[in-house]
């Protein structure tokens, strides 16, 4: 038993012997295992700091050049302000010089046509000179007892200033029904030589005819001596405002001013007293006076034409409120109206229809337009005459007016509703809007004004707007 106990204790230390060699190689190779480790981590540390000292370098770097393209963006920036800056005040300049060139543009417009206007005046100042020369002249001379210097100048100043008028009278055609179509149309111009040419002759003219205006009626009674006159000044001032020749406002005013005279000044009467007879016999004329002529001639031809000259030369509300008076009473004549139509009056009408016209005009205009548009044989020709742009245009601006009363809306639509029934005239509805400006009206309209609602329906049907 002793034996076998020690076995035991042999085998017992033999078995811890051997896990105490196990424990000690394990440890041994824990040990190895710890002094490569500390070696790796030794390594480990050196590549560590050696990164870290690389990052450290990058990012110095990194930063100096972010710093460096912050103070790029930043110069930069500054520059596009100045520069943002410098466009705003080259802007602010163009616009300051492009307002100015405008300015000096109109100025250079109004001093061209001031200087115009001025050289007219000096021709006239000139051509007048010459007169009161030879009128000095003449004075100078001895002459009969029976004849009188001044009807000699006169004479002779009627001499010149009519072989003038017949050069340029001559210039517009050879046939008034060609001079008719001048008027509010399309069509090309008939004349046979330069406009221009035309043009200058008629200002050259003008002014003379004032002085032929003046004294004429004191000698001559007779429409056939003043007509060829009138007829010459109507048609020139509407030539002058169709080639857009400024006349001399003082030549205007002082033409219509003549013509709405209702008798000769004192000095004319004089005149005409002293010397009547001896100009009688180189004019052939009557021998009597005239108290009333030209817009108060008892000839509707004389009277007509002269009230539409007066309609173009003067401004004055209450004189032109005389003129359409005279008109509206004058168109109550069937030859009245042939001679409205026969001298295309209705462009002397049309500037009065806009909104820029006195209220009390624009009703006058209107009332004239109605009294043509009445029923009578010539009323195709006269809606013939209406139907072009530059009636439409005057129409459409008086219909577009705020100020536009009631009563003229109705008679406008009077005359609309006769010029719709005619096919051609739908574009010329299209082309100025009046479609939808009388759908406007319609819409608007008083249920209880039942003439406008009827003739404003009557107009969008026979315009196809409703059915």
């Amino acid at each position: 038993e002793r034996e076998h106990e020690l076995e035991m204790r042999e085998e017992s230390v033999r078995m811890r012997e051997d896990a105490l060699a196990e424990e000690e190689a394990s440890v041994r190779r824990e040990h190895e295992v710890m002094i490569r480790l500390q070696g790796v981590e030794s390594e480990v540390q050196e590549k560590f700091e050696i990164l870290r000292e690389h990052h450290s370098d990058e990012m110095n770097r990194v930063s100096a050049a972010l710093t460096d393209k912050l103070k790029d963006m930043k110069r930069l920036k500054n520059s596009f302000d100045i520069i943002k800056t410098q466009n705003d005040d080259i802007k602010q300049q163009v616009c300051e010089l492009t307002q100015q060139n405008k300015k000096l543009t109109s100025q250079n417009i109004k001093l061209k046509k001031r200087c115009e206007n001025l050289q007219r005046k000096n021709d006239y100042n000139a051509q007048k000179k010459n007169t009161e020369k030879s009128f000095v002249q003449i004075q100078s001379k001895p002459i009969p007892q029976e004849k009188s210097p001044k009807v000699t100048v006169y004479k002779h100043c009627l001499s010149e200033i009519t072989t003038l008028v017949l050069k340029v009278w001559s210039s517009f055609g050879s046939a008034r029904s060609q001079l008719r179509h001048l008027v509010n149309t399309s069509e090309p111009r008939v004349l046979h030589i330069s406009k221009e040419n035309v043009g200058d002759n008629c200002l050259k003219v003008l002014p003379l005819l004032v002085e032929v205006v003046r004294h004429l009626p004191s000698f001559t009674s007779q429409p056939k001596h003043q007509l060829p006159y009138i007829r010459f000044i109507y048609w020139a001032l509407h030539h002058l405002e169709d080639t857009h020749h400024a006349l001399l406002s003082s030549t205007a005013r002082r033409l219509g001013e003549e013509l709405m005279r209702s008798s000769p000044s004192k000095q004319v009467m004089e005149m005409s007293s002293a010397f009547n007879s001896t100009l009688q016999s180189s004019i052939g004329g009557d021998g009597k006076t005239r108290i009333n002529s030209f817009f108060r001639s008892s000839n509707h031809e004389v009277r007509m034409l002269s009230s539409l000259i007066i309609l173009k030369t003067l401004h004055q509300v209450d004189m032109l409120a005389q003129v359409y008076d005279q008109l509206k009473q004058d168109l109550k004549d069937e030859r009245c109206r042939e001679t409205f139509l026969e001298y295309s009056a209705t462009h002397a009408i049309l500037p009065f229809m806009t909104y820029k016209t006195n209220k009390a005009l624009v009703g006058s205009a209107v009332d004239v337009m109605l009294q043509m548009a009445m029923e009578s044989p010539l009323l195709p020709s006269f809606l013939d005459l209406c139907s072009c742009e530059p009636w439409f245009r005057a129409v459409a601006s008086c219909l577009r007016s705020a100020t536009t009363e009631q009563s003229t809306l109705e008679k406008l639509s009077i005359i609309l509703q006769k010029l719709s029934k005619i096919k051609s005239n739908k574009k010329l509805f299209d082309s100025f809007s009046l479609g939808r400006l009388l759908q406007d009206k319609h819409r608007e309209c008083d249920p209880d004004n039942t003439f406008l609602s009827l003739n404003l329906r009557s107009i969008l049907f026979n315009l196809n707007l409703i059915k």
